[in-house]
């Protein structure tokens, strides 16, 4: 539990270090917008995927071993 605490903080702490470095590029902008390009496509794929057929119905007659 010690253990998580600690890697919370160092987490927080070099990402606050991270952001706090990146604000003196000139690739902040550039960084940003991939950042939340990737997020949107992300969150579009979580929309639209269809779980009904991640599986094969043994009683259809599907074929054998791995599909």
């Amino acid at each position: 539990m010690i253990i998580c605490a600690i890697l919370y903080r160092v987490l927080i702490v070099s990402s606050i270090v991270m952001i706090g470095l990146l604000s003196l590029t000139h690739a902040t902008l550039n960084i940003l917008v991939s950042l939340l390009i990737g997020v949107v496509v992300v969150l579009v794929h979580a929309v639209l995927k269809n779980t009904d057929d991640l599986f094969e119905d043994e009683e259809l007659g599907g074929s054998p071993g791995f599909f």
